[in-house]
């Protein structure tokens, strides 16, 4: 593995230990690397296709680069297209945006068949009709299958949307309004196309430090590294037993819901407070409310803030137990979601007066000096 880090002056430093390691697979198209590539595509995450804007046939390469990467890589792997060369462009007589690039046959072949030049290009049958672009293709004869009358009617479609002026022509960036590359359009698109947006809504708890909210959330959506999940990802493990219990594989669910230390921890903590159901299906029930009483915004949070630091503290144990051999207690875990949650609230909350250890010991309502009932 290639471990390098690159400075703002472009330079190298050996020997730097770097936080995320990558892998790089540079075949520099050449034909004696073909063979090798398909083994390349396996596991990538993302794929570079890299082209020469001066050369043409650099161009044309792309799409058979592409098929390749349809056939051997994962189908949800990050395609990036990068056009290098962009400032000898100019002084080549060569323009990879002229119409005369685009032929025909390439895209329809079945129609241009019947075209008196085959080899037309699509500047070669466009004209100008009251300043808008209009297909018109020269037959041997009528259009008869539905692939032809189709491909026509597709061709004729995108003709509509053309406008000729006397500009040279230039690529536009159809993710933008503006017609240029950003970098936010882009990264909307992929975080569009990838990130599983879900029907749970995010809680935002500013009690709760980010890097707790940031927990739940990944809890939520199944994106902690369990053993299970460890293992769709192709790590090695011998046994996915839970750590905490060993009587089921050690996923989020059970982590937090079946779990008999998460469960003893549940019944130990509504001694103190009667907030967490003993038995949960899901992060709902988790998250859920209790009763059917009325509730303000402050003992909502109130709430959600103990529910977080449960999930906190119940990793935090799995951790301790899996990283430093500590056994886990269901009484030490709920006394370390009562200081916890007291210290995010008693620094956090402002309203009121200042918070009491006795009084939150006693009861967390009790203790906020603020009007409870709506």
């Amino acid at each position: 593995m290639l471990e390098i880090r690159l400075k703002l002056d472009n330079s190298y430093v050996d020997g730097y230990i770097s936080t995320i390691g990558v892998d790089f697979w540079d075949t520099a198209c050449q034909e004696r690397f073909r063979t090798i590539t398909s083994s390349c595509y396996r596991g990538a995450h993302g794929i570079i296709i890299l082209y020469d804007v001066t050369e043409m046939e650099s161009f044309n390469n792309v799409k058979q680069w592409l098929s390749e990467i349809d056939r051997y890589a994962n189908e949800l792997v990050c395609k990036l297209l990068v056009g290098h060369k962009c400032d000898l462009a100019e002084n080549k007589p060569t323009r990879l945006s002229t119409h005369k690039h685009l032929r025909l046959a390439d895209k329809y072949p079945r129609m241009m068949a019947l075209d008196v030049d085959r080899n037309c290009y699509l500047v070669d049958r466009l004209q100008q009709m009251e300043g808008r672009a209009v297909f018109n293709g020269r037959w041997n004869r009528a259009m008869i299958s539905e692939r032809e009358t189709r491909d026509l009617a597709e061709i004729e479609s995108i003709c509509t949307t053309i406008q000729l002026n006397n500009e040279d022509d230039r690529w536009v960036w159809s993710l933008d309004k503006s017609g240029a590359f950003t970098v936010a359009s882009l990264r909307k698109a992929i975080d569009d196309m990838r990130l599983d947006r879900g029907d749970t809504p995010t809680l935002w708890n500013k009690i709760v430090p980010t890097k707790i909210r940031m927990l739940i959330w990944r809890a939520r959506l199944d994106r902690l590294p369990t053993k299970v999940n460890l293992v769709k990802r192709g790590v090695a493990i011998d046994n996915v037993g839970c750590e905490l219990c060993n009587l089921q594989d050690e996923t989020g669910g059970h982590l937090f819901m079946d779990c008999i230390l998460a469960t003893e921890t549940r019944r130990a903590l509504n001694r103190w407070w009667d907030i967490l159901k003993v038995n949960l299906r899901n992060f709902d029930d988790l998250f859920g409310h209790n009763g059917n009483h009325r509730e303000n915004d402050v003992k909502l949070l109130l709430k959600e803030t103990i529910t977080h630091a449960y999930i906190w503290a119940i990793w935090k144990a799995r951790n301790d137990k899996v990283f430093n051999g500590v056994p886990a207690n269901p009484l030490r875990i709920a006394n370390d979601i009562q200081v916890t949650s007291f210290h995010w609230f008693g620094s956090r909350f402002k309203k009121g007066k200042p918070l009491s250890w006795p009084a939150w010991c006693c009861n967390p309502l009790n203790s906020l000096s603020v009007p409870l009932l709506v």
